[in-house]
């Protein structure tokens, strides 16, 4: 894997400058007006969780830019499924399948344990693991998904298409109507499928999705 050790510490440090410059302002305007101590700390607290959290938030869950959390992704390597999401998009499949059970070995139980497993069924591309594993998901669009998805492993592409028929999630039904594009070898039902499944999905799926779909569309053969 090519990874980029470099992370550039100028942006770091203008962040945490600008972040100083925010509290000092706001504990200074507070004192100037007479504020009590206590509403002060508070609006230091309240400022300095605004501007640490909610970046963080957005480019985790509601981004769409691949740079931006291309870059987070980066700076949170060491930590088990960013460095699954990283891995996507820059390491080998033994790669990517080694952190899926990295996160494994750390997830003894429940719900989060099965979806990466099944995850490894489809990056191992064993839809009978796939569809062992989402067996024991608990009821809802996931576990709907990764049978779909393990039955279009199959080759039951009619039965992946029912199922994917039937869930809620838009970028969970079109890529698995994507993947049945593939496997079909049909590219621009695949394109088109992969397009919504993309434009449907924000934050780290996005950036997984965007990765996965173009190793896949690289199989393809026009006809």
């Amino acid at each position: 894997m090519k990874k980029n050790t470099e992370v550039p510490p100028l942006n770091a440090v203008v962040q945490f400058l600008l972040l100083l410059i925010a509290l000092s302002a706001a504990a200074f305007i507070l004192m100037l007006a007479g504020a009590p101590f206590w509403l002060i700390l508070l609006v230091i607290v309240a400022v300095y969780i605004a501007v640490t959290t909610v970046p963080t938030f957005h480019t985790v869950y509601k981004s769409q830019n691949l740079r931006a959390i291309d870059r987070f992704l980066l700076r949170n390597y060491r930590k088990p499924i960013f460095n699954y999401a990283y891995n996507v998009g820059h390491g080998s499949e033994e790669e990517i399948r080694d952190s899926l059970r990295n996160i494994m070995d750390k997830s003894k139980s429940g719900d989060s344990r099965h979806v990466y497993g099944a995850l490894l069924g489809v990056h191992s591309g064993d839809g009978d693991d796939v569809l062992a594993q989402a067996e024991k998901i608990n009821p809802g669009p996931l576990r709907s998904y990764y049978y779909a998805y393990g039955h279009a492993l199959n080759g039951d592409l009619e039965e992946a298409r029912r199922i994917a028929g039937g869930i809620s999630d838009d970028w969970m039904k079109h890529t698995i109507f994507a993947v049945i594009a593939k496997i079909r070898n049909k590219p621009d039902e695949f394109r088109h499928e992969a397009a919504a499944a993309k434009a449907a999905s924000t934050g780290i799926q996005h950036y997984l999705l965007y990765h996965n779909f173009e190793k896949m569309k690289e199989g393809l053969t026009h006809s």
